[in-house]
């Protein structure tokens, strides 16, 4: 997981002060039960307004991607990708893979913006290159959802909330029981160790008595 801080917004790009932005890669295991994965999130400025905006960038199961942002008045706008269709926009921003492109957004050197136009926000991040000029990396166009559209989100968050605390819950019930199992297998070998030393000893003093008598018969 990977944080980073301060993006100039709607400003002049030789300003280096910035608001507040975080963005975070998540990654999976292969083998794990697979879920919403959080791969963008942040805090950023409407040009404007400067009204605050909350978004984040997930991927589904089914393998397509989910943008939202949330306003500080509770507005919330959203948008779904295919998985083609995310190919084709970080190919689009010059990125080789998908782990080039969050690597590109994660930079402290970006510049992310955001405007509204109606019910549309589009949210823009920009890299600068060699010579200080700024290239478009990605841009994100969400559609704004009527206002009980954020609770079925929160609903879902928190949903996703609870399912990953019950898969978190049972992987910390299986730990216990390995090591529970572990435990017994230690005494056990402590146990067959002591058998065999044991049974080593006696051994050694039968021949040694066998041996005794045998010499006596001689």
């Amino acid at each position: 997981m990977v944080c980073v801080s301060r993006q100039t917004v709607g400003e002049n790009p030789n300003v280096k002060e910035r608001p507040f932005v975080r963005t975070i890669r998540c990654t999976q295991k292969k083998g794990e039960e697979r879920g919403m994965s959080l791969l963008a999130s942040g805090e950023v400025n409407v040009d404007a307004d400067r009204t605050p905006l909350f978004f984040f960038v997930q991927s589904t199961p089914s393998g397509q991607f989910t943008a939202n942002a949330v306003s500080s008045s509770g507005q919330l706008w959203t948008s779904s990708y295919s998985s083609e269709e995310w190919i084709k926009l970080y190919e689009e921003g010059g990125a080789a893979s998908n782990e080039q492109f969050f690597e590109w957004l994660s930079d402290a050197d970006s510049k992310i913006t955001a405007k509204t136009d109606r019910n549309s926000l589009e949210i823009k991040w920009s890299k600068e290159d060699e010579e200080g000029f700024f290239f478009e990396i990605c841009s994100l166009h969400l559609v704004q959802e009527p206002p009980n559209a954020f609770i079925g989100l929160l609903r879902s968050l928190l949903n996703e909330r609870a399912a990953f605390y019950e898969r978190a819950t049972n992987a910390e019930a299986k730990l216990d029981e390995m090591r529970d199992h572990m435990e017994k297998l230690e005494q056990r070998s402590s146990e067959l160790s002591e058998f065999c030393s044991n049974l080593e000893t006696t051994l050694i003093s039968k021949f040694a008595v066998i041996l005794r008598e045998k010499l006596k018969k001689k």
